[in-house]
């Protein structure tokens, strides 16, 4: 990174103090941030703070660990959450715009129980018009055997800390996954025109609504996938980010409560949220991790109508529930994040009580949700989602009939011997 680039985020921090945000007391931790990471960044002749860091990356840590460790508990008031809700859903719009048009996919916002939900699909050719009722083909694996289009779909809960953010701030995110998604399946799985579909889903926030609205939310929508979308459970990865990781583990607890039979392929789990303890994770330990202890600690008691009760917690943590009888679960975790030990807990949680269809995935010196960051702030970003869309495609690619597999090694034996 050369002086003028230095120079023009330096720039911008003055830009965005005096012109665009005057009057917010983040202010000055902002341009402080800024200026204290370009220092340093200049001392270090550039070199950059961890293994595979970017300036972008440290500059977005420093700024969004400065705003946390102060003003983290205001986050969560009703006011400001409503604000940041709404910024997240314009920037959303802004970068899972440029996604759409980069990986030729559209989104298609759907009003259920009054909250708004996207399913994020393949553009449709001109006079092509995408469906999303209920399928008049089988769903047992036969369409893939007679190479109609296969359809699967990954049902998404974001993150935000049970508070913030909304399905349009992921868009950009859910593309590049689905594109690793679609790629495996071609190319790896010998999937013809494989049908990947991503369903964002929304769920009530606190602080308006404490748990267990968001979990109730969360199993919902999954059976409404399964009821009015006419979908097999078998077609189906659950998939989250943080909180939303724990929504995942939440729907998939109580679909087992109330119908076993009906729970999905699998989950896949991106720097879960997995403990309701206070201080279950230590964010002293991790002074590199974007999240502020102080920020998640107002998640928690904004979420818990009764945060010092561990009677009360139920499935909102995973950690302390009885996780047999499951799906096959990949964790992916970071170990800069502040919740790294959560993942590590429940992991270790399951193999001691004999559990093997559990995946943890680790990656050094990357801080919470990393793999959500756009590539152009953190390349290696990309090694988290490849990670992530490998697993959920192996799920997928293991719902295949066995005349479909059988095609599949006969390409391959076929590839092989020309």
């Amino acid at each position: 990174m050369d002086l003028l680039t230095i120079a023009l985020y330096g720039a911008f921090a003055a830009f965005w103090v005096f012109v665009l945000h005057r009057g917010y007391p983040a202010n000055l931790i902002v341009v402080v941030a800024i200026y204290r990471t370009l220092i340093r960044y200049a001392l270090r002749g550039g070199a950059p703070l961890l293994p595979n860091w970017t300036l972008g990356l440290e500059l977005t840590q420093a700024v969004l660990r400065g705003v946390g460790d102060r003003f983290g508990d205001g986050a969560t008031r009703p006011h400001y959450a409503l604000k940041l809700r709404d910024v997240s859903a314009r920037v959303g719009d802004l970068v899972g715009g440029f996604a759409c048009r980069s990986h030729g996919t559209e989104i298609a916002p759907v009003v259920i129980n009054g909250l708004e939900h996207l399913w994020l699909r393949a553009q449709q050719t001109s006079g092509a018009k995408a469906s999303t009722a209920r399928p008049k083909s089988p769903v047992n694996g036969t369409a893939a055997a007679s190479g109609a289009p296969r359809r699967f779909v990954v049902l998404y809960y974001h993150g935000g800390g049970y508070a913030l953010n909304c399905p349009r701030f992921y868009v950009g995110y859910c593309n590049s996954l689905r594109a690793v998604i679609v790629k495996e399946l071609e190319r790896t799985y010998q999937v013809e025109t494989p049908q990947v579909d991503f369903f964002l889903a929304n769920y009530r926030k606190a602080p308006e609504h404490k748990f267990p609205a968001a979990a109730q939310d969360a199993a919902a929508i999954y059976k409404y996938l399964i009821n009015d979308q006419g979908l097999s459970p078998r077609q189906i990865v659950l998939a989250g980010d943080s909180c939303g990781g724990a929504l995942a583990l939440s729907a998939l607890l109580r679909v087992r409560q109330s119908q076993p039979g009906l729970l999905p392929l699998a989950a896949a789990l991106h720097c879960p949220k997995t403990s309701m303890a206070k201080g279950a994770s230590d964010g002293a330990a991790t002074p590199h991790c974007i999240l502020s202890p102080l920020l998640g600690e107002a998640f928690r008691t904004a979420y818990l109508k009764t945060p010092d009760d561990p009677a009360s917690w139920q499935d909102a943590s995973p950690l302390h529930c009885n996780l047999r009888d499951l799906p096959p679960v990949f964790v992916q975790t970071a170990t800069c994040d502040y919740l790294h030990a959560e993942s590590l807990d429940i992991v270790a949680k399951v193999r001691a009580d004999g559990i093997t269809n559990w995946e943890l995935d680790v990656h050094a010196d990357m801080p919470h949700t990393f793999a959500l960051l756009p590539a152009f702030v953190l390349p290696y970003a990309e090694v988290g989602i490849a990670a992530t869309g490998q697993f959920v495609a192996r799920q997928f690619a293991s719902t295949l009939s066995s005349r479909a597999k059988y095609l599949k090694h006969k390409r391959a034996s076929q590839s092989a011997a020309a």
